[in-house]
């Protein structure tokens, strides 16, 4: 496969401290010379809703977020990315498979503990909503079953 040269790169940051960073790391490597960068200081939610630019790849770097709960805005920001590609285009997640594999795991524990949950008292329901909070619906869901409510 034939890599085509980047033209160029747009950077969506809201960080003061990374832009500072990025541009610090441009004076050392000149590799920004090669094609045209552009560093956009705002949050990547609201740009995304509000670009009418299209793009080959964006890539998503949510490194200080890698957990299972932050699955869901990671979704809805690839959404929100898929938007914005040209034909063939494509979104690339910074540890999206390593997330993923956390909530599976999390996802079979709850399974194999269903029982236990489906018999739990309601503080032992606001604890399991704070231990697993990204299965909050879930949680929700056990807590309308009838041997989980208050009123049981």
């Amino acid at each position: 496969m034939m890599w085509e040269a980047v033209e160029s790169i747009e950077i969506v940051e809201a960080d003061e401290d990374v832009i500072s960073l990025i541009q610090s790391t441009w004076q050392k490597y000149p590799w920004h010379s090669m094609a045209q960068c552009t560093i956009i200081h705002m949050k990547i939610e609201d740009y995304l809703q509000t670009t009418s630019s299209k793009y080959d790849t964006v890539y998503i770097d949510t490194w200080d977020a890698i957990y299972q709960e932050y699955l869901p805005h990671l979704n809805w920001l690839a959404d929100r990315a898929r938007t914005t590609l040209n034909p063939g285009g494509e979104v690339l997640l910074w540890a999206y498979d390593l997330m993923v594999r956390q909530f599976m795991k999390a996802a079979v524990l709850v399974l194999e503990r269903r029982e236990k949950y489906l018999a739990a008292n309601p503080a032992q329901m606001r604890n399991l909503a704070h231990q697993f909070s990204f299965l909050n619906r879930l949680v929700q869901w056990l807590k309308g079953h009838p041997k989980c409510s208050d009123d049981a």
